[in-house]
């Protein structure tokens, strides 16, 4: 089977995420990172939003992991914002994901993770947007 480039780097960075440990964390990190500017580098018209988040999904892990929870908002608040106009399974599995291993981070009472968790449980209780008569938004 083949994927496209950005595919394989995105099955790099969570590959590497489940293997855990500090170098698999960097490695995810540049594989996810690798990967977001290969998407960003895309035509708009033609960017892959849903596995561009997962791939973003993966950058936020691997930051939390680090201990870069500053850099994982930065990732989640882009996710949150895609997914509130296009809701995917898959997407709202990982923030769900990140959202419990946040408040078992151990910088989970800083300002910044009160605000993240804050921001996903408002995400979480929005209902999805509905789309305009025609399929356009």
């Amino acid at each position: 089977m083949a994927f496209p480039v950005e595919k394989q780097l995105f099955y790099s960075s969570s590959t590497h995420l489940w293997l855990a440990g500090t170098q698999h964390l960097s490695d995810a990190e540049a594989r996810a990172d690798e990967d977001l500017d290969m998407f960003q580098s895309t035509p708009p018209e033609q960017q892959r939003l849903g596995e561009m988040s997962l791939a973003r999904m993966d950058l936020v892990m691997a930051r939390l992991g680090r201990g870069d929870i500053d850099g994982a908002a930065t990732q989640i608040h882009a996710v949150l914002g895609v997914s509130a106009r296009r809701r995917s399974e898959s997407v709202d599995r990982r923030i769900g994901h990140f959202s419990r291993q946040l408040s078992l981070h151990l910088g989970a009472g800083a300002p910044a993770a009160i605000g993240l968790r804050e921001a996903i449980i408002a995400h979480q209780e929005r209902m999805p947007a509905q789309l305009a008569p025609g399929g356009s938004q």
